[in-house]
Order: C-alpha cells, then sequence, then structure tokens
C-alpha cells in the first residue's frame, strides 16, 4: 500500500492508502515475490505498517521510519545489477528505467492500446483519475497485459 502517489492532491488524497499491485515474478521463472514475503516478514513490515517500502541505514543496519526515496531506489537498482556483472551500462539506469522499459516493450509489442500504455504509465486523463486508481478490475486486467509482455520476452519476440 502507498501513501505516496503523483494523483494524491488533497490532504485526504495524501492520507489514504492506495494498493499496489505487481506480478509475483518477472523474466525469470523464479517467483521474487516469495524472498520478498520472507523479507518483509523478517523486518516486520506488515500490511498495517505505515510504510510499504521503507528505507535502510547502510549505518545502523535498521530500518528507517520513511520511505525509501527514488535516490535510494536508484542506488540499489545500480548495486544489484553490477553484482549481476552489468557494469558500465547501468550509470544511467535509474528507478524510473524498469518503468521505461515496460512502456517500452509495450509500444514495440503492437499488442497494447496506445491509451492502456498511457494507464500502464499512470498517465490518466483529468477527470478519470479516481474511477481508473481504485479499480481493482482494470489494474488486474493491464496486469495480465503486462503478463502478456514478459512472455514475449522470455520467448525471445521482444
Amino acid at each position: 500500500m502507498s501513501r505516496k502517489h503523483k494523483t494524491a492532491i488533497s490532504a485526504e488524497r495524501k492520507t489514504r492508502f492506495l494498493p499496489l499491485t505487481a506480478l509475483g515474478f518477472g523474466l525469470l521463472e523464479v517467483s521474487w515475490a516469495k524472498n520478498w514475503m520472507v523479507c518483509r516478514a523478517t523486518w516486520k513490515i506488515t500490511a498495517e505498517s505505515p510504510i510499504a517500502l521503507p528505507a535502510f541505514s547502510e549505518v545502523t543496519g535498521q530500518l528507517l521510519s520513511r520511505a525509501l526515496t527514488t535516490a535510494e531506489a536508484t542506488m540499489y537498482l545500480r548495486e544489484i545489477l553490477c553484482l549481476e556483472g552489468c557494469n558500465r551500462e547501468v550509470q544511467c539506469m535509474t528507478s524510473h528505467s524498469l518503468k521505461v522499459t515496460i512502456l517500452t516493450w509495450a509500444a514495440q509489442s503492437c499488442r497494447i492500446s496506445f491509451r492502456d500504455g498511457q494507464l500502464m504509465g499512470h498517465h490518466i486523463p483529468k477527470g478519470e483519475a479516481s474511477v481508473l486508481i481504485y479499480s481493482r478490475e482494470e489494474a488486474l486486467r493491464l496486469l495480465s497485459q503486462v503478463y502478456g509482455l514478459l512472455d514475449l520476452v522470455r520467448q525471445g519476440i521482444l
């Protein structure tokens, strides 16, 4: 759940949780979500926790009482990629690159409509935000399309 999202304008919207959704695995057939849930349990992060993705102190080795920033997420992304052998090319990558990659695959596939690509990127037309933000069915429909994109990449088609 997240309290911070770019469509939060009013004080009420800024304090209301919105559901975060994701597929439980990526390009590999290994579920990252299982490890994610084990780590959350280890750190005692629950659905009721005030911060969905807390920052981590390298100094104390403890979670902080604030959310992870995009700069910190970018630092961890680069660190993980370097550990996997990607060194030079990671310097231009940011956490936003993950979103851009999915949207690029959506456009390249010619199977995702322009409108669905906009929705995947959270570029929601004014006046439609509430219905789309709170619609679980719409989120699941878009996730099923992302699943299809990942399957195309796994097959080497994209």
